[in-house]
């Protein structure tokens, strides 16, 4: 006689997902810092690659009338540094010093994240600065592997959708009816907000899974049949904690931009606006992996 699965509540898996972001609290420092470490390289970044630009247009703005401002940037030769392969090779060059800086990063921090909720979930352990770097060292490639077939098949589903849509597009005008191609477009658009949400689901509970022992590409298989279970409960989980944040975010930026308009004290809440909404991102980076891990290490009844 089969037996019936009864599954947790959201409310409880997200209960549960919180407990363990607030018994591990460091990781929330530790996002900070990296999402610090990643700006910085990113200004250092723009500024080995405009430097020049910026000193350039610095020195003829100097002993410039206001009102000859805006003349001097409309005829300024941008070209010069368009056209100048030294200039283009070094900023290529330092973009991809930055990705390849920004993936390393981002894939020890991951793997030492992902460690740690899994541990203090399934073993109950408090959080360890040193077994965190560890965990890091220890799960990176499989990580990185997993960042790598993420972007793999990200790049696929849009090729994918490109190729069909120019395809479909070539059919309806042969039959005639470009108006039903246009009408088209309407769910095409929620199917591909469907497919995105999907694979961002599912790279995340890859992520817990790679924490159980599986390898890159069976973790990511499971991971995609653990979100279509259930009419797809562990997608519409995730995806829920998505929403909530994007409106959350959007609301306190529109409340906040009514109030930047208040004479001598309109900065100030820009600038409250900005550290509200760097604080909301490092929550939700730490709180989403710990949903994918609740949700890989739940009971069933």
């Amino acid at each position: 006689m089969a037996t019936t699965k009864s599954l947790s509540p959201l409310g409880d898996i997200y209960q549960q997902a919180w407990e363990s972001c607030s018994d591990l609290w460091p990781l929330f420092v530790l996002r900070f810092i990296f999402m610090l470490l990643n700006i910085g390289a990113m200004i250092l970044c723009l500024i080995l690659v405009f430097g020049s630009l910026i000193l350039s247009l610095f020195k003829g703005l100097q002993d410039m009338r206001p009102n000859d401002v805006q003349d001097y940037f409309k005829n300024f030769d941008f070209s010069g540094f368009a056209h100048d392969p030294g200039w283009l090779v070094s900023a290529v060059g330092i973009f991809a010093l930055y990705m390849i800086w920004w993936l390393l990063l981002e894939n020890l921090f991951n793997a030492g994240l992902y460690r740690r909720l899994w541990d203090r979930q399934k073993n109950g352990a408090d959080f360890n600065l040193r077994q965190f770097f560890v965990d890091g060292i220890q799960y990176f490639l499989p990580m990185l592997g997993l960042y790598l077939l993420l972007i793999f098949s990200f790049f696929f589903v849009m090729f994918c959708l490109f190729v069909g849509a120019i395809a479909f597009g070539i059919l309806f005008k042969a039959m005639g009816i470009i108006w039903l191609g246009i009408l088209l477009m309407i769910p095409g658009f929620f199917l591909f907000l469907l497919l995105m949400a999907t694979l961002a689901a599912t790279w995340y509970m890859a992520n817990a899974y790679v924490m159980e022992g599986f390898g890159v590409m069976d973790s990511f298989r499971r991971a995609f049949l653990k979100c279509k279970e259930n009419t797809g409960r562990v997608l519409w989980g995730i995806l829920v904690v998505f929403i909530g944040y994007f409106i959350l975010s959007f609301s306190f930026q529109l409340i906040m931009g009514l109030f930047s308009h208040v004479p001598l004290i309109g900065a100030l809440f820009l600038l409250f606006e900005m550290f509200v909404n760097f604080v909301l991102a490092v929550m939700i980076w730490v709180f989403i992996p710990a949903v994918a891990v609740t949700f890989l290490l739940e009971k069933e009844a």
